[in-house]
């Protein structure tokens, strides 16, 4: 347990924020415009999409991520303290860039949660409040056993805490919702002890929800992040992100707020507008009232998410085709006969085919 001491029975306040890259086009700290929202807080929590390494060599994927270790200083001095590592990028660099990543963040005082061992959860002691969060990235959580040793990780830290949180690299890219399968977990997670669940992966925001008396932030969306990626700017929505904060006592979540960011032109959080944060609030009560309200089933997801899904995966594979070959073409082939595509592709047909009442996306960003 990580003890950082302070009063009894006040309330613990924590950031969290989406993915950062630490790879932007100006000099200086790139969290620069948002540090007054930052500074202050007794947990700032973020998802590290890059590997902190000078050296060693990338593995062979379509999109490796890497920035120079140095730069975590950014980090410290914008008030970041836990950093989470499970995600699709941490091994970009092997095992050698996995370890220069901790030692980095050690350098600079920041913990770090997610991958391996007993790493893949942390407690930290704040104001008397024991605060317990665990990692996970979508390759641990996919499979029946899977889920059943989340379920169990949740109980077990759950005895040791006052409260819980999970965090969860998961989701289909680019999606303003979430799929009803991370639905029923996120909300099983609540069941079974969680307090608040924090996403991040799909790069846009996909909503929150209220589920009994915990939280559920599905995607934070970017927060610090070079668009130029895989041609990420082309997507909607993936220049937008979620600031939550949120109000922890003992009892759990006592409150929460958001507070909406866009990313500048070098690739920067920055605060909305009144107007565009207006909109953009409207926007997320809308998916909101459709989770909250189960209304969002199998079959509408796969028929609204069908093209942007399919889109994206071949744009994805062909760059990989590209770098790889013929193991690239192998991969293929295993995701056009991986279940979720094949039904998606019964999605686009039926979206094409049948004409439609209603569309649950029906609000956008700009609306």
């Amino acid at each position: 347990m990580v003890n950082e001491g302070g009063s009894m029975n006040n309330t613990v306040t924590m950031i969290a924020v989406g993915d950062i890259t630490l790879i932007s086009k100006s000099k200086g700290n790139p969290f620069k415009n948002v540090i007054h929202i930052l500074k202050g807080k007794d947990i700032v929590f973020g998802n590290l999409e890059v590997v902190l390494t000078s050296n060693g060599t990338p593995v062979k994927k379509r999109t490796v991520l890497r920035t120079e270790p140095e730069k975590a200083w950014y980090l410290h001095e914008a008030g970041f303290n836990i950093m989470n590592i499970a995600n699709n990028h941490i091994l970009d660099y092997g095992t050698d860039g996995y370890y220069s990543t901790i030692r980095t963040l050690k350098q600079y005082g920041i913990h770090y949660v997610g991958i391996m061992g007993s790493d893949r959860y942390i407690i930290i002691r704040k104001k008397g409040v024991r605060i317990g969060i665990l990692a996970y990235s979508s390759s641990n959580i996919v499979t029946v056993r899977g889920i059943k040793s989340m379920v169990r990780d949740v109980r077990d830290l759950k005895k040791n805490v006052d409260v819980l949180i999970v965090s969860l690299h998961w989701g289909i890219e680019y999606t303003p919702y979430p799929t009803p399968a991370q639905q029923k977990l996120a909300r099983k997670l609540i069941d079974h002890g969680a307090d608040i669940i924090l996403g991040h992966h799909p790069h846009v925001v996909q909503g929150l929800e209220r589920y009994k008396n915990g939280l559920i932030v599905y995607s934070l969306g970017n927060f610090q992040f070079d668009l130029r990626i895989d041609n990420m700017y082309k997507y909607e929505g993936t220049d937008k992100g979620l600031v939550v904060e949120l109000a922890l006592l003992h009892k759990g979540l006592k409150d929460y707020r958001v507070i909406p960011i866009k990313i500048n032109d070098d690739y920067e959080p920055v605060e909305m507008e009144p107007e565009e944060k207006r909109k953009f609030l409207a926007y997320l009560k809308h998916i909101q009232q459709q989770l909250e309200s189960s209304s969002v089933s199998e079959g509408k997801w796969l028929i609204e998410a069908a093209e942007l899904y399919l889109k994206s995966n071949v744009e994805a594979f062909a760059d990989v085709i590209r770098k790889l070959g013929f193991l690239g073409l192998l991969i293929l082939l295993t995701w056009i006969i991986r279940p979720l595509t094949l039904k998606t592709l019964v999605g686009l047909i039926i979206k094409n085919l049948l004409p439609l009442k209603s569309n649950i996306w029906n609000v956008t960003i700009y609306s």
